[in-house]
C-alpha cells in the first residue's frame, strides 16, 4: 500500500504543477505549451504500447519474480519501489493524457470532472477484475493487443488535437500563409451521419480521431500516424525473431 500510496501522491503533485504553469502562462504560451503536452501524451502513450507488445508474454512472471525475490530476501523496500515505479510510470501517462481536462478545470466543473475520474478508475479496477476472472481464457498478450490498439487511437486523437491546435495557432498569429492552402481544405461532410456535435460523435473524435469534417491535413496526419506505428511494430517482430532464432 505504500508504494500505491507514493505513486499516487506524485502524479497528484505532477497533476498541480502542470495546472500551475499552465494558469502562469497566457496567449500564445498558453497554446504552445497545450500543444507540447498533447504531443508528449501521444508519445508517452504509443511508449507504452510498445513496452506493452514487448512485454505482454513475460510480464506477469517477471513481476511476480521481482515481488517474490524482495520478500525472500526480506527487502520490503525492493518491493515498494516496483509498485512506486509502476504506479508513477501509469499515474504521470494518465495526469498528461488528463493535461487538457485538468488545464481546463473551474469552480463550476471540477466537481463533474472529479466524478468522471472516479467513474473511471472503477470501471478500470472492474475491468482489471473480470480479466483475472477470465486470466485462463483470455491471455496477457491478447489482452494487451486490444487494449493497445485502442490506446494506439487515443494517441492520434491527442497527435490529431495538437496539429489542430498548431494550425489555430498560426492562424491565430497571423501566420496562416505558412500553411499550404490544400492542406486545410475539407474533403467530405459526414456530420448528417455522425456529427462531432453529438455525445457519439464527440466520444469518437476524443477517442478515435474522428472527425465529421476533415481536412487533408487531417487525414495525412492519419496516415502518416499508422504507417510510423507499422513500421515500428513490424520492426520489433523481426528484431525478436531473430532474436529467438539466435536463442
Amino acid at each position: 500500500m505504500g508504494g500505491v500510496a507514493l505513486g499516487l501522491l506524485v502524479a497528484v503533485v505532477l497533476a498541480l504543477v502542470i495546472y500551475g504553469v499552465f494558469s502562469a502562462l497566457e496567449g500564445a504560451p498558453q497554446s504552445i505549451f497545450m500543444i507540447i503536452m498533447q504531443s508528449l501524451a501521444c508519445v508517452l502513450t504509443v511508449q507504452m504500447v510498445y513496452w506493452m507488445h514487448k512485454n505482454a508474454r513475460n510480464m506477469k512472471s517477471a513481476i511476480e519474480a521481482e515481488m517474490l525475490k524482495s520478500r525472500e530476501n526480506y527487502a520490503w523496500w525492493g518491493a515498494l519501489v516496483v509498485i512506486l515505479v509502476a504506479i508513477v510510470r501509469e499515474g504521470s501517462e494518465i495526469v498528461v493524457f488528463l493535461s487538457a481536462q485538468i488545464m481546463a478545470l473551474s469552480s463550476d466543473n471540477i466537481g463533474a470532472f472529479s466524478l468522471e475520474v472516479l467513474v473511471g478508475v472503477i470501471a478500470s479496477f472492474v475491468t482489471f477484475y473480470l480479466f483475472i476472472l477470465t486470466g485462463r481464457v483470455v491471455s496477457w498478450k491478447k489482452f494487451f493487443s486490444v487494449t493497445g490498439f485502442l490506446l494506439l487511437f487515443l494517441g492520434l486523437s491527442l497527435l490529431m488535437r495538437a496539429v489542430e491546435d498548431i494550425v489555430n495557432l498560426l492562424v491565430e498569429s497571423d501566420c496562416v500563409e505558412l500553411l499550404p492552402a490544400w492542406t486545410c481544405s475539407e474533403l467530405w461532410n459526414s456530420s448528417d451521419i455522425l456529427s462531432t456535435s453529438g455525445f457519439v460523435g464527440n466520444l469518437a473524435g476524443s477517442f478515435f480521431a474522428y472527425r465529421d469534417q476533415p481536412t487533408l491535413l487531417n487525414v495525412i496526419v492519419f496516415v502518416l500516424f499508422w504507417l510510423i506505428i507499422a513500421f515500428i511494430f513490424q520492426r520489433s517482430n523481426r528484431y525478436e525473431a531473430q532474436t529467438v532464432k539466435t536463442a
